[in-house]
């Protein structure tokens, strides 16, 4: 039985290099990887295992801990495994206030201790944007711009949650 995959960072879909890869059939450790430089692991295995659960548990620093459960029904696996970074997740949507449509290309400064990002809002308005596990606890400071709309300012103290959601309404000046 051969059982391969890629492992990509979730946010920037960027390959992972050395991630520990336990597999696992029905609570038995059959082999530990190491992804290569493209992210990639393989690993071949003696025995017909269809009808069994194989559980694949990806870990790597900076990353939250990913558990895979798999019910085996061929001999050959192959699938790809997204590890989100460990930090804070700040998503949210730009709207006019007034007619509650969604604003696209709306400038957005993100502050957090020594980082700063600027984006830009999609088609639908939406945005998304991941804080370093480094600034939790710091304040995030957001100024958000677009042509013919006044500016705002928005400050979230202390941050801490893993997901911070932002429903952003601008007023037209």
């Amino acid at each position: 039985m051969k059982i391969a995959g890629t492992i990509r960072d979730a946010v920037s879909n960027s390959p992972l290099e050395r991630a520990k890869i336990t597999l696992e059939i029905e609570g038995d450790i059959i082999g530990i990887l190491i992804s290569d430089p493209e992210g990639l692991f393989e690993y071949v295995v003696m025995g017909d295992f269809i009808g069994q659960t194989l559980t694949c548990k990806a870990e790597k620093e900076g990353y939250d801990t990913k558990i895979i459960e798999y019910d085996i029904e061929e001999s050959d696996l192959t699938f790809e495994i997204e590890m989100v970074p460990v930090g804070i997740r700040v998503e949210g949507t730009v709207m006019d206030s007034t007619s509650k449509t969604a604003l696209d290309n709306v400038k957005l400064d993100f502050s957090v201790g020594t980082e700063t990002t600027t984006l830009h809002s999609d088609f639908e308005g939406r945005f998304g944007y991941l804080i370093s596990a480094n600034n939790i606890g710091k304040d995030l400071i957001c100024n958000i711009e677009k042509e013919g709309y006044k500016r705002k300012r928005i400050t979230y103290q202390e941050i801490e949650e893993k997901v911070i959601n932002l429903p952003i309404e601008l007023i037209r000046k």
